[in-house]
């Protein structure tokens, strides 16, 4: 009876594999969702939690060689990468990567990684692979971008409820902004906000953009 009861009990605390991703050795997992990761370099494989929908993991390939003519150890990796991708339903993946047999190849592929996630089925996730710096800025961007289509509609909310009748001359001469005009507006912010970052030659390539421009509308 007693061994019985055991068993019910291994069979109930068996851990879930749905919704997890299982890494090579030679990719550590930096950061999942926001989530900072332990790594251990002596697992040959280690399995990362998912949850449904977008997973945004921090990753970096990382691979050690060993170098018989100096008795000693080269390690080689990749930059910072981050690996985006979304699961519509409870599954676990798998994460793979070229096979490397040694530092010639180590170096290229460190150069220019390239992964590929597939179901148990073998079947491929779509998946994007940014740098992390590229990332970052993308991200930024958007968010800027969010926060300034917010700014717009709050305005332009403010400036509806402000808004109290007018005689015919009255509205010829005192409007509200309209949406249109605070998107221009938000344009030329922005415009303002890239001139700020630009490079001195980037600049100058601008101000050619706008020559040709102008040119093209005299003719």
């Amino acid at each position: 009876m007693k061994i019985i009861s055991l068993l019910l009990v291994s069979l109930f605390v068996q851990p879930s594999f749905a919704q997890q991703l299982q890494v090579p050795a030679n990719v550590e997992v930096v950061k999942v969702n926001g989530i900072a990761q332990g790594f251990n370099l002596f697992e040959q494989q280690h399995m990362v939690p998912l949850r449904q929908g977008r997973n945004v993991l921090t990753i970096q390939y990382s691979e050690l060689f060993d170098d018989v003519d100096y008795d000693d150890h080269t390690r080689i990796k990749s930059a910072l990468m981050v690996l985006v991708f979304n699961i519509a339903k409870q599954q676990a993946l798998t994460l793979l990567t070229p096979y490397i047999n040694d530092q010639v190849q180590a170096k290229q592929f460190a150069d220019s990684p390239h992964f590929a996630i597939v179901d148990d089925e073998n079947n491929n996730i779509a998946m994007e692979l940014f740098d992390l710096d590229n990332y970052l800025a993308v991200t930024r961007n958007q968010e800027i971008a969010q926060q300034q289509s917010k700014n717009i509609e709050q305005i332009a909310s403010v400036d509806s409820a402000k808004a109290t009748p007018v005689t015919d001359h009255q509205a010829s001469t005192h409007r509200p902004i309209t949406k249109t005009e605070l998107a221009q507006q938000y344009a030329l912010d922005m415009l303002h906000y890239w001139w700020q970052q630009a490079t001195d030659k980037q600049k100058m390539q601008f101000k050619s953009a706008i020559s040709t421009v102008k040119d093209k509308e005299i003719k």
